[in-house]
């Protein structure tokens, strides 16, 4: 990493082309932040934010406009639609904020629901507009932040491609790559798309994901009949005492059960 690399009027630390060709300069978000009055904090206060922080927004909220970001990617820059996002996106950094101000006792407004939900979003005025923008389930590259969401795709995809085989003799991929649609067929890719339980759009991280995906199938094969070599991952050092190996042995065991626990 270098530093001192000027980029207009804003010192970046970094070099790396990718970086710079892609930074945009934008301007600052400004959040205006309600305050309450100060106190000298207690025990009692300090137990109250913690349970203020329960099931707080702030992750949702960040997912949602990680969401929007996705759905932007799908429309073209010059378009109402992205710009309509754009400044739903800027406004949901003063709404993360908002969700941090709620742990500590203030008041503060959430993300309007017509923007991710959608019996909301039916309800409001050019609803056409806003359900085509809605930001309603999370990008593909989510599948793995969340197993549950990953269970639900997997479980998704098999059931659309039994459906699809029993109707029409192909499987989805077959079907897509046909292109001699008729209009059912057509019909079903668009409720399979409508349907789909996260975004496909050829957003930035769904394209990173999805290479990454193709590298590890290109080896997938190789590497499945093969033996892990765990020398590979061994030092010279030894454990000169059997007391430390069964030290170590013992806080590998606990590792594992914690993990199993915290799974389930």
């Amino acid at each position: 990493m270098k530093t001192g690399v000027k980029s207009s009027d804003q010192i970046l630390t970094t070099n790396n082309p990718v970086l710079l060709r892609r930074t945009k300069e934008l301007d600052a978000v400004l959040c205006v932040q309600k305050s309450v009055q100060k106190k000298v904090v207690t025990e009692d206060d300090l137990i109250r934010s913690n349970k203020n922080g329960f099931g707080d927004d702030i992750g949702s909220t960040t997912n949602k406009i990680t969401a929007m970001i996705d759905v932007a990617s799908s429309f073209d820059k010059d378009s109402n639609e992205y710009k309509e996002l754009q400044y739903r996106i800027i406004c949901g950094q003063n709404y993360q904020q908002n969700a941090i101000d709620k742990m500590k006792g203030i008041l503060s407004k959430s993300m309007p629901r017509e923007w991710y939900d959608y019996h909301s979003a039916k309800t409001v005025e050019n609803k056409d507009f806003n359900i085509n923008i809605l930001a309603d389930k999370k990008p593909y590259f989510f599948i793995y932040n969340y197993p549950y969401l990953m269970k639900k795709y997997k479980k998704y995809i098999g059931n659309a491609n039994k459906n699809c085989l029993m109707r029409f003799g192909l499987t989805v991929d077959e079907l897509i790559n046909k292109t001699d649609k008729n209009e059912q067929e057509s019909l079903f890719l668009m409720y399979y798309y409508r349907k789909m339980p996260v975004y496909l759009n050829k957003s930035t991280m769904n394209r990173i994901c999805w290479k990454i995906e193709q590298e590890f199938d290109r080896y997938k094969d190789k590497i499945k009949n093969t033996q892990f070599d765990h020398t590979i991952i061994m030092s010279n050092e030894g454990y000169y005492l059997q007391s430390r190996f069964n030290n170590i042995k013992d806080l590998y065991e606990e590792y594992l059960l914690r993990t199993k626990q915290h799974m389930q």
